[in-house]
Parts: C-alpha cells; sequence; structure tokens
C-alpha cells in the first residue's frame, strides 16, 4: 500500500447564505474573565440594552402572563416588525425591540428546581416575513463571573450561554435549538420524541453578542428557510429558554416543572401573534471540490507526484412542509 498525503478542500454555498455556528455547557471551571479584563472589555461599550429590558418592569409590554415566575405554561407574543428592521450587532437598542413584549420570571433549573435565579434574564420576540428575531439580555451584577471560551462551532464548552428551543409545528414533539455563547459561539441542534436530539442537525442562522459593566446579550436572526412548520393566519409555537451560568453551575428556565414530571417539548412555554408568515421554498446547494497527492518518492510510486481531482454537490429541497428531496451529483 503506497502512503499518500490527503488535501480536501470543501465549498458550501446555501440559498440562505452562509452557514456558521457552536454551543453547549459543560463542567469544565476555566476561561474566566478575570476583573481587570472585563472592565476593559465593558468599556469599549456603552449599555448596550435599553431600557425595555429591565428586570422587574410593569406594564402591557411586561404581562404577568409571559413572566415564568408567575404563569405555569407563560406566553410571550412576537412583535411584527413591518417595515421596520432589527440590526444583528449583539445591542439591544433597535427602535423595533422597544415595541416588542418581554418575557423574564426565569427560575432554576438547576441545581435548585424553581427557586429564584441568582441573575435576572429578559427576552423579546420579533418576527419579519423572512425571519425570526431573538433579543436576550442577561443581567448581571459581576460581569468578571460571565464565563467566556473561543471554540469551533458546535463545541461550546467551559462558557456560559443562551439556549433557545421552538417547536414551530406546536406538536410538544419535535424542535429546534439555538445556542450562543458570549463570544458567539453557534451551535444548534433538532429535538425529537419529546427531547431526544439530533446534533448533526445545522441550519444557516446568524447570532451577535456584546458585553458590558451590566451583562452579556444576544441577538438572533433565524431565517424561516431554517425551519419547518404549516403556515396558518394566526400561528402559535411551543418556545423555550434557558441560561446557563458556567461559573456558578446554574441553568435558568423560563418555563420550568417539576423534576417528577416527565417530558421536555411537552413543558415549554408559548410563542403567539406569528401572523401572516409563510414557509418558503427551502434549496440547498453543498457543492466540494477534493484533491488527492501522492508522493512519487515513496515506495511503489510512480515518477512525480500523482494528482487526482474530484468535484460534486449536494442538494437539499424542500418540497412542502413535511417532505424534503435529497440528492448528491457525483461524476466519476
Amino acid at each position: 500500500m503506497r502512503p499518500a498525503v490527503v488535501l480536501s478542500l470543501l465549498v458550501l454555498a446555501t440559498s440562505a447564505g452562509p452557514a456558521f455556528a457552536a454551543a453547549d455547557f459543560a463542567a469544565d471551571p476555566v476561561a474566566d474573565l478575570a476583573p481587570s479584563s472585563a472592565a476593559s472589555f465593558a468599556t469599549s461599550f456603552a449599555t448596550n440594552a435599553a431600557p425595555s429590558f429591565v428586570a422587574d418592569q410593569t406594564g402591557p409590554l411586561a404581562p404577568d402572563t409571559a413572566n415564568g415566575a408567575l404563569t405555569e405554561r407563560p406566553a410571550v407574543a412576537a412583535f411584527d416588525l413591518g417595515e421596520m428592521s432589527i440590526d444583528i450587532d449583539g445591542k439591544l437598542d433597535d427602535p423595533a425591540w422597544a415595541l416588542a413584549e418581554a418575557a423574564a420570571g426565569f427560575t432554576q433549573f438547576d441545581p435548585d428546581r424553581g427557586h429564584p435565579a441568582s441573575e435576572q434574564t429578559v427576552f423579546k420576540v420579533a418576527y419579519d416575513k423572512d425571519a425570526i428575531y431573538f433579543a436576550v439580555a442577561c443581567w448581571e451584577r459581576d460581569v468578571s463571573r460571565v464565563q467566556r471560551r473561543l471554540s469551533r462551532r458546535d463545541q461550546i464548552d467551559g462558557a456560559d450561554l443562551v439556549s433557545i428551543y421552538i417547536d414551530p409545528y406546536h406538536d410538544l414533539n419535535t424542535g429546534y435549538n439555538f445556542r450562543v455563547s458570549p463570544d458567539g459561539v453557534q451551535q444548534d441542534a433538532y429535538v425529537f420524541d419529546d427531547g431526544d436530539r439530533d446534533e448533526e442537525w445545522n441550519a444557516v442562522w446568524y447570532a451577535e453578542t456584546s458585553i458590558d459593566a451590566d451583562g452579556w446579550y444576544v441577538e438572533m436572526r433565524i431565517p424561516l428557510t431554517a425551519i419547518r412548520f404549516k403556515p396558518a393566519d394566526d400561528m402559535t409555537w411551543g418556545l423555550q429558554v434557558y441560561r446557563w451560568m458556567q461559573g456558578r453551575g446554574e441553568d435558568n428556565a423560563w418555563t420550568n416543572w417539576d423534576r417528577q414530571i416527565r417530558g421536555f417539548v411537552s413543558r415549554f412555554g408559548t410563542l403567539t401573534n406569528l401572523r401572516g408568515i409563510q414557509n418558503p421554498r427551502k434549496l440547498e446547494v453543498r457543492p466540494y471540490v477534493a484533491t488527492r497527492h501522492h508522493n512519487a518518492a515513496l515506495p511503489d510510486s510512480l515518477d512525480g507526484w500523482q494528482n487526482r481531482q474530484n468535484f460534486g454537490a449536494d442538494f437539499k429541497n424542500g418540497l412542502t412542509a413535511d417532505l424534503t428531496v435529497n440528492a448528491t451529483v457525483q461524476p466519476d
């Protein structure tokens, strides 16, 4: 057998844009953000969350029904952007966010189920005809406790994170998970059978984060092409939001339930007021090019370097809300 040096190049393209992401929690107390570095990092930003994200607010845009500490199955209304837009930059200062309903009332999921959270978390949801948007304010009285670690996509380890689950079919059984760390590392997964995960599932979506002296913040844009749902004039989706605080070993949840109660997706809160959006056609094309080089100086080789190239493409086309066609083209 001839030894070989193999080089490969994979080029990805999709009709919805580039796909990048990563995140999950792990019991690895590393990557502490020292107080001095936290202070210097924070001085580069003004306060990045608008006043409408403050905790313990009251009023029509902060109803008790959207507070997980006050309501067993909380519900939050998504804000229709209409002609407005949101700049995904991790700073929650877009005018549209001030008009969106605030969801709060996170309690401990672990270690002390149902107890008050150590820190406050507030989130909002908006949508337009192309995407759904999330903004999360992770308030922190001591920003040096925010654990940060830059890592590869789908490999968040030893860091804080925000984790958002949606159940677009509202079948109480399936859904999607999108996670982001303070350094903007992303991770996604498909959820089935009321809690099992397919970590191999990857989508095209966008997230940016920022941090200041009051905490860290996340903005997400999830294109409707990344998920499946059945369009209706007025839709309700399942929704759950977690905040993992690595340094404290504390996981906080918007919707909570007793440990003795089985289920996961079936226990979510709800996202309401999704009106007039359509399930777009989904076409993804992932071309690739691979090259193989054999060193002729090695035993049993022919004279000179031997080169071989190959190319092909994977296609995925969502024909309906329930049917996807996958195909691979690889010429000889």
